[in-house]
């Protein structure tokens, strides 16, 4: 009896995983054709899906809404535009300089011999590798190593 209810427990958290990655495809899915398309009518959207009843569409394109990521207006969909350009790593160096150079400064006080550094990519992390790198350079007698 326990092993029958464990069973039926599992069949259901798998049945409702099923049904959560299923709706997350699903609003993939309504993105791809939005890209596509750009605007399109609720119909139009319900009748691509076969399957899937209107109300579960309805309910992806109120979360996608909610989300910022689509509008909708009498009947019909749309993605919202963000043209937000990303600037570059030259563009992002010259903002912030004396923030990103402090913080660069209290990386480095912080660091003990010994220690092991990951830096990942950034334009504050350009000025902690040149901070760390004048620290290696001032203790020169290897009690902090670059590894390079």
């Amino acid at each position: 009896m326990l092993y029958f209810i464990q069973k039926t427990l599992t069949n259901i958290k798998v049945l409702e995983m099923r049904r959560i990655v299923n709706s997350v495809e699903r609003r993939e899915k309504l993105l791809e054709i939005l890209e596509r398309k750009g605007k399109i009518s609720v119909n139009e959207l319900i009748n691509t899906f076969k399957g899937v009843s209107p109300a579960s569409i309805r309910r992806d394109l109120r979360i996608l809404e909610a989300q910022g990521t689509v509008e909708r207006d009498y009947g019909y969909v749309q993605l919202i535009k963000k043209d937000f350009p990303i600037p570059s790593l030259e563009k992002k160096m010259t903002i912030n300089v004396s923030e990103k150079k402090r913080i660069a400064k209290g990386v480095a006080g912080l660091v003990k011999e010994g220690d092991t550094l990951f830096l990942d990519t950034g334009s504050t992390l350009v000025y902690v590798a040149k901070e760390l790198k004048t620290l290696i350079r001032n203790n020169g007698n290897n009690k902090l190593n670059s590894g390079y």
